[in-house]
């Protein structure tokens, strides 16, 4: 029996026995040589094709380049050619992980474009950037919009779609802040509101109808705040200041009015009650302007009282001079 037949059984699996290790290479160099065939029968040309069987590899060169394939070392299996790129017709999946080698960034691209990069050395990732300056990086120099879409499936009220950041030691989760877009009644209404969190829980509600709440979830107003307001300000817009109290046509109600008023309500005309303002709060401008109406009033009746009282004073004035009229007339 010849060694290429030896081969071909031994392939087959019939004499496995008969190849040693001294033949290996020998055998080898016919499997290579059946190899080449078949790929001439394929491509119809000699010219194009060449095979060598190369100290611990395989090596398949055309003119235009080779590719080679073997462990060229203890440690590795080398898949290796002299062409700036490999190309793969079909999908590529790999058993295993996806690494670079020593000092080399790990590049994923389109069409010869890198798209996304993973740096060598602080495992920053890039997208849109060849040169992640943070853990994730998001560049885009050519268009403006939207840089990330996340996407998920929440339909009832108050399910939520977020990102959680969380802090303290690696190994715990419980700390944590977040963003999250939150359904308001449910999916087919269209509604959805923005909810910040701090602490594992939310602290503020931007609401679908552009409502904000500070510790609340159903802000009814522009701005809700369930807690106290410190503010070094605050400026309140003026629709229509009082001072039309002034005007001479103005009527004043009179201090006997106010007085029965006050008897029969147990609180100022025109301000609201207690049992009111418990009850549906105080609009601040609005108080702050009635307010001043207040005083204004109660300055037209200070001033009013003062006239009398300098009438009375006058007439005071004039009643002494004749009592001391008299008293100089009777000690005469």
């Amino acid at each position: 029996m010849n060694l290429f037949n030896a081969c071909l059984l031994s392939i087959s699996g019939q004499r496995n026995n008969y190849v040693k290790m001294g033949k290996l290479k020998n055998c080898l160099k016919y499997v290579s040589i059946i190899v080449v065939l078949l790929i001439v029968s394929a491509t119809g040309s000699w010219a194009q094709t060449a095979t060598a069987l190369e100290t611990n590899n395989f090596k398949v060169t055309t003119p235009y380049g080779f590719v080679q394939l073997g462990p060229q070392n203890s440690s590795w299996s080398h898949f290796t050619t002299n062409m700036d790129k490999f190309y793969f017709n079909k999908s590529l999946y790999i058993n295993g992980s996806l690494h670079s080698y020593t000092g080399n960034d790990l590049n994923l691209g389109t069409y010869g474009t890198t798209t996304l990069t993973i740096s060598e050395s602080d495992a920053f990732v890039g997208i849109g950037t060849a040169n992640p300056s943070s853990l994730l990086h998001i560049q885009d120099n050519t268009t403006t919009g939207w840089f990330q879409n996340i996407k998920g499936q929440a339909l009832n009220s108050d399910e939520i779609i977020g990102l959680k950041l969380s802090a303290g030691f690696s190994s715990e989760f419980g700390k944590w802040g977040g963003i999250a877009t939150v359904v308001e009644n449910n999916a087919y209404a269209n509604n959805t509101g923005l909810a910040l969190y701090a602490n594992e829980s939310e602290r503020v509600r931007i609401a679908s109808n552009g409502n904000v709440g500070i510790g609340t979830t159903s802000p009814s107003s522009k701005l809700e705040v369930d807690g106290t307001i410190t503010s070094e300000e605050v400026k309140v817009e003026v629709v229509d200041a009082p001072d039309y109290v002034f005007a001479l046509e103005y009527q004043l109600r009179s201090l006997q009015e106010t007085e029965a008023y006050i008897k029969a309500n147990s609180h100022l005309p025109e301000v609201p009650s207690a049992k009111e303002m418990e009850a549906n709060g105080v609009e601040l401008g609005e108080m702050n302007m009635l307010l001043l109406k207040k005083i204004e009033e109660l300055t037209l009746h200070l001033i009013e009282q003062g006239r009398i009282n300098a009438e009375q004073a006058n007439a005071m004035a004039e009643l002494n001079k004749e009592v001391q009229s008299l008293k100089s007339k009777d000690e005469k």
